[in-house]
Formats: C-alpha cells, structure tokens, sequence
C-alpha cells in the first residue's frame, strides 16, 4: 500500500479536569523526525508519545501539538492559603518602615504562588487520556496517510497507463521508423 507522506490528524476530547486536544502533521523528510509540543502537565510522558509515535510512522518530519484547556466554570469555591497569606502580612508589617511608599495590588497578592490553592490535577488520569487520545490522533493520522496515497496510486497507475498506451503506438510505428532511417542511411 502506497502511504502519503505528508498528513494531518487532528482530535479533541474532554479529560480529567477540561479538554484536551491533539495534533498531528507531517511533510516529506528523509528520516524520522518528531518534535512534540506538550503542556506542563503532560511533560513527563513525552518519551511515550514519542515511542507511540515512532511505531506507527517510520519516516517524515512530524508535529505533535498537545494542548490542555482546564475546565472553565467547574472549578470550585476559590480557596486561600491563610498561613501563606499571614506570612506575607507579617513580611509586608515588617518592611513598612524601610518602603513607606510600597503598594501591593490584591491581583497581584492572589498570584503569588501558593496563595490560591487549587484541586491536584489527577495527572496519572490526564496522562492516560491523553495516550488514549494520542492512539485515537495516530489512527485518523494513518488513514489519512493511507486515503491520500491511494489517490496517489491512482494518479500513477493513470500516468503509466498513458505511457503504456503510448509505447503500444510507437511499437506499431517501428517497423516505420526502422525502414525510414534504413532508407535515409542507404541514400547518404
């Protein structure tokens, strides 16, 4: 079976804690060349991607895009680290004297790390989907690939049927052609 080179797969789906989605593309290329764009939190299963990939494409030069969007709205009441907080009270009473004019905004208190405590992400769970997604990318991926080389078989076995069609002609011609150059080589 004739595989295009070049192929797009896309797929999205809802996961532990929002959305994620998957991309894959590849161009024409000599060897095997993958490079993987992932989320913090799915960091540390790229030698998996990696490897899942490579099983099921050998050659070209592949884009892997993998993108996590937490939930919007499913998140709970918003939860604050009050001995952190009391901490920075405490810090912030202490250097007064030193910076009178000191200011801090309420946005940025809330993004300092730690101050607002969220739900652990179930990374065990993202990672799993996100491999399932992966596996769900990788097989649109490969049909796509196969789709496209089968339009491309089709255009070849065209072509060579043309020049099929076209040696049968000249083949009835030779006799012809034989005899003209015979008769152009016995007049010089």
């Amino acid at each position: 079976m004739i595989r295009s080179m070049t192929a797009f797969a896309a797929c999205e789906r809802a996961a532990t804690g929002g959305t994620l989605g998957c991309e894959l593309r590849a161009v024409n290329h000599r060897f095997h060349e993958l490079s993987v764009r992932a989320p913090e939190e799915l960091r540390a299963i790229e030698p998996a991607l990696r490897e899942r990939v490579a099983q099921k494409v050998s050659r070209g030069k592949i884009d892997l895009v993998l993108r996590f969007r937490p939930a919007a709205g499913g998140r709970a009441a918003i939860r604050v680290n009050q001995a952190l907080l009391d901490q920075l009270s405490a810090t912030a009473t202490q250097v007064h004297a030193r910076f009178p004019g000191l200011r801090t905004e309420f946005t940025e208190l809330m993004r300092y790390p730690g101050v607002v405590e969220e739900d652990a992400l179930d990374q065990a769970g993202l990672q799993a989907e996100a491999l399932a997604l992966l596996d769900a990318t990788l097989a649109e991926f490969v049909a796509a690939r196969e789709r496209e080389g089968a339009k491309l078989a089709a255009v070849m076995h065209e072509r060579l049927d043309g020049i099929e069609r076209i040696t049968g002609q000249v083949k009835q011609w030779l006799p012809d052609i034989r005899a003209a150059l015979r008769a152009k080589l016995d007049a010089r």
